[in-house]
């Protein structure tokens, strides 16, 4: 429940053309009605724990060290493991974000286009990230597709379940 993560809504087109020439140039980040970059804290500390357990507490009505278990056993999971371990952590965090986001965009019949293909150094600094304490993980665009998309008739290529899935 530390939801390390963060969601940009790119809006500005200037902003947007920058970025799309150094995500491969892709028409999906200009070419839709929303393109989110979805961010990674660049650090867990002690305080971001101790303010989550404080939020925790206010919305449930409990006091604070009603969690100490909890927080106790956050603790160990997360500070004990390196500054890398936990930053690719965070970044394994925002694709659960992700997950959901692509579950509402497929429940609301919304269009979703998840992407790594950018570079983050660059998205880093044009959204002005670092300072902020974030790092770009994935973005996805969204939005409802055009009637004259060439692409909404091609039929998707998909592995299928006996590929992808094995019962053990």
């Amino acid at each position: 429940g530390l939801q390390p993560w963060h969601f940009l809504v790119v809006e500005d087109k200037e902003v947007l053309a920058k970025l799309q020439s150094h995500a491969f140039d892709q028409p999906k980040v200009t070419e839709n009605s929303h393109f989110l970059v979805l961010c990674a804290r660049t650090s867990m500390d002690q305080d971001y724990i101790d303010s989550s357990m404080e939020k925790f507490a206010a919305e449930r009505g409990q006091n604070v060290t009603d969690l100490d278990g909890f927080k106790s056993m956050i603790q160990s999971a997360i500070m004990t493991l390196s500054d890398t371990q936990k930053q690719i952590w965070m970044e394994k965090q925002v694709y659960i974000a992700l997950g959901f986001l692509l579950s509402a965009c497929m429940d609301k019949k919304i269009d979703a286009c998840p992407m790594e293909g950018f570079s983050r150094d660059v998205f880093n600094e044009v959204l002005a990230l670092p300072e902020k304490g974030w790092t770009a993980t994935v973005c996805c665009a969204i939005g409802y597709r055009a009637d004259d998309d060439a692409y909404a008739q091609l039929k998707k290529v998909r592995w299928g379940e006996d590929e992808l899935v094995e019962k053990v």
